[in-house]
């Protein structure tokens, strides 16, 4: 079984900011759970159903983890919610199960994060302890204060991707997050800088410059 335990982050004018923690738990079998958000730096979230549309039942809370096992489901969890029965959902539907894990053989996109607002991102610079496994990332022409997107990906380990020649671009296979697969990132600036948020009873959307996460499919 593949011990993986990593923390991503990228650089800003010498300061480390966070991206996302991946971790594969399982025991005798695969299972990965991808964070966005530090518990230790609360930020509060909502978790929509419809994209950019917030609804009367979508959760607000200050902290949620993605999981995806290896029979191929995908949860999203909000392990500090107050209400039981909304602590964790399926964002593709009840029972809905991706690939997997086992079978995946070429590659599986899983999440597209906005980073519009850097300021979401930051975390003590004396956060990580020593035990921690960083992975970090550093481009001036990306990091510099404007938009980009990162892009989270599962690819077997036989699979080539496309290779990656701009410099404004990162393109970064990171091994052995299970025995077959590998960690695929691809970030690239994004002209951006900011969502209209459509709310239920309110007559006019109003414009959010938050960072904006969303579960991502591959097309057939």
């Amino acid at each position: 079984m593949a011990t993986f335990k990593k923390s991503i982050l990228f650089n800003f004018k010498g300061e480390d900011h966070f991206l996302f923690r991946v971790i594969n738990y399982g025991d005798s079998e695969n299972h990965l759970k991808f964070n966005f958000f530090e518990k230790k730096v609360p930020r509060g979230l909502i978790s929509t159903e419809k994209t950019n549309i917030i609804g009367k039942k979508d959760i607000v809370t200050g902290y949620s983890e993605f999981t995806y096992h290896s029979d191929g489901s995908l949860l999203e969890k909000f392990p500090t919610y107050p209400v039981k029965s909304m602590k964790y959902k399926n964002p593709h539907g009840a029972g809905h199960r991706r690939r997997p894990l086992n079978e995946i053989n070429d590659w599986e996109p899983l999440f597209k994060y906005e980073v519009l607002n850097y300021r979401v991102n930051e975390i003590p610079q004396d956060h990580f302890s020593q035990e921690d496994e960083i992975y970090g990332f550093k481009n001036e022409r990306i990091f510099n204060g404007n938009s980009f997107h990162v892009l989270v990906n599962l690819a077997h380990v036989k699979f080539e991707g496309p290779k990656s020649i701009s410099p404004y671009e990162i393109s970064k296979r990171i091994k052995g997050i299970t025995e077959n697969l590998d960690l695929w990132i691809v970030i690239a600036p994004i002209r951006k800088v900011g969502n209209y948020l459509k709310i239920e009873g309110m007559e006019k959307p109003i414009f959010s410059t938050n960072n904006h996460l969303q579960v991502v499919y591959k097309n057939a």
